[in-house]
């Protein structure tokens, strides 16, 4: 509407320059103003308090012009992008592209629909996805283990979500972290104790009747010193891969094919975890430049476990790598982010993506809308003022630190615009989880558990909530293997449905607190 602070003035105070309280009102009126409240911005501007406003007190409506201008040219640009991304449909109208993950909501649907049909992921895998043992899968053989089970969704996009380290091949610790950790101590143990696979199945079939039921193997390898924190119904399922409720040593021989990877079978080393951080800090500036330079080669924001294990052999790094990878991946999502290397450089750079997508349309858009003088550099200087003009509510100061790679006081486009190719779903269903965990937590006040650890973290890859209880109701309690089986036997039924102890009482109508 105005061209400058000059003809503003001039038009709302008809060429006096000098604007009092009632003229300020009825100019508003005469522009077109319909949105009330003259008097409070009357004095919002008369900051001085002598109730007449001037070209002084418009200093603002500069910088704020700029900065629509630089916005408005920057959506535009996403938007003729976007539009020349498009694909065409037969009538030549534009259509969105589809996602490129499935929604968390379906993943979760297909791992129980896994559960259902086949009793154990290990079952699952073996029948449906690795039918040869190989226990390797690949896209191609993916697609079509869905259609043989009928799966309605589309298997192109549970794939991205299934392949979570986008590797290119999935293993079952990609299905489910535990049972390939069951699976893998199964072998280790095996192997360690007796020697081979057969030798251990023959300790085991202690009647040499060449067969063992699932009650006889849960005993007797409980008997000969196999301890998992996870229930045995589920290794026994697992091997028992043509649910004939018994096994033969046929059916163990794929173990001495399999070789899993080394942190299946690994503790979580917070030591170690540190020591590979301390090196990162020698060799490069900033954790944010180890992470783009070394780990994080295709800005992904995801670091799988092949990527870590090579750039560590690269650095010369001596210890032990995989209790340093569990330490990394403490939520077993099968990669690591830049969060887990270093969080604050995370969280700024996180909440700086968030915001540039909803005023710019990204960070390379963000950018454009910095760079005033079109250099094709920004100072720190300059990128601190800039996001204080556009309204950027975070450490600016810190921003540009975690940002500034190569650490010469200014940032360029790729520097900044690498964030526009961040995975962002993780951060949403972060957000989502963290309500979750509230919930869990309240659940846990009201049924009188104490001294727990909840964690909850990205479910799409990844369900996994543990729960360390050291006292209930101010007892102490003891688990043994056979309840625990017990209680997994029941719990695996389709028709069952878990209510946690004491939430029916909770729940009664006559509960006089029940919300």
């Amino acid at each position: 509407n105005y061209t400058d602070t000059d003809d503003l003035v001039q038009r709302l105070s008809r060429g006096t320059k000098v604007i009092c309280k009632e003229e300020f009102g009825l100019a508003l009126l005469r522009e077109g103003w319909k949105k009330g409240h003259e008097s409070l911005l009357f004095e919002s501007l008369d900051i001085d308090g002598e109730r007449v406003i001037g070209e002084s007190h418009f200093k603002w409506f500069e910088v704020e012009k700029q900065r629509f201008k630089m916005r408005e040219l920057a959506v535009n640009a996403k938007l003729q992008s976007r539009a020349a991304r498009r694909p065409r449909d037969s009538g030549h109208n534009i259509i969105d592209a589809p996602a490129g993950r499935c929604s968390l909501p379906e993943m979760h649907e297909f791992k129980q629909a896994l559960k259902n049909k086949y009793g154990s992921f290990i079952r699952a895998w073996r029948v449906l996805f690795s039918a040869n043992d190989s226990m390797t899968i690949y896209k191609p053989s993916f697609i079509k283990a869905c259609a043989k089970m009928g799966w309605p969704g589309d298997a192109k996009l549970l794939w991205n979500a299934f392949d979570k380290d986008d590797s290119g091949a999935a293993t079952i610790d990609e299905l489910d972290t535990m049972s390939g950790e069951l699976l893998a101590s199964f072998r280790e143990w095996l192997l360690n104790d007796f020697g081979s696979v057969e030798a251990g199945f023959a300790a085991i079939d202690k009647d040499n009747q060449n067969h063992i039921k699932q009650e006889d193997f849960r005993k007797r390898i409980i008997a000969l010193g196999f301890r998992t924190r996870i229930s045995t119904l589920e290794l026994f399922r697992g091997l028992d891969k043509d649910s004939k409720s018994f096994i033969v040593e046929e059916d163990l021989h794929f173990l001495t094919r399999w070789r899993p990877l080394p942190f299946l079978l690994a503790e979580a080393n917070e030591t170690a975890a540190d020591e590979i951080r301390a090196l990162l800090l020698s060799k490069y500036e900033s954790s944010l430049s180890a992470w783009r330079i070394v780990l994080d080669k295709d800005n992904s924001n995801r670091c799988n476990w092949f990527e870590f294990r090579n750039a560590m052999e690269r650095l010369g790094y001596k210890g032990d790598l995989p209790g340093a990878w569990r330490a990394f991946d403490s939520d077993n999502s099968g990669y690591i982010q830049l969060r887990e290397l270093h969080e604050p450089s995370h969280e700024i750079l996180v909440r700086f993506r968030q915001w540039a997508d909803q005023e710019f349309g990204g960070a390379r858009l963000a950018f454009v809308a910095f760079d005033v003088d079109n250099s094709g550099e920004i100072s720190r200087a300059e990128f601190r003022q800039a996001c204080r003009i556009f309204g950027f509510a975070g450490n600016g100061l810190r921003l540009v630190d975690a940002l500034d790679v190569s650490c010469n006081g200014s940032l360029s486009a790729h520097e900044l615009g690498f964030l526009d190719t961040w995975d962002m779903e993780d951060e949403e269903e972060e957000d989502l989880n963290l309500e979750h965990e509230d919930s869990l937590k309240l659940w846990a006040e009201l049924m009188g558990v104490r001294s727990s650890v909840f964690k909850v973290r990205r479910p799409s890859v990844k369900k996994r909530v543990t729960l360390r209880t050291e006292q209930v109701r101010g007892r102490r309690s003891t688990i043994d293997q056979p309840v625990v089986d017990s209680f997994e036997e029941t719990l695996v039924s389709p028709d069952h449905k878990v209510v946690p102890p004491g939430l029916a009482a909770w729940q009664s109508r006559d509960n006089p607190w029940r919300w």
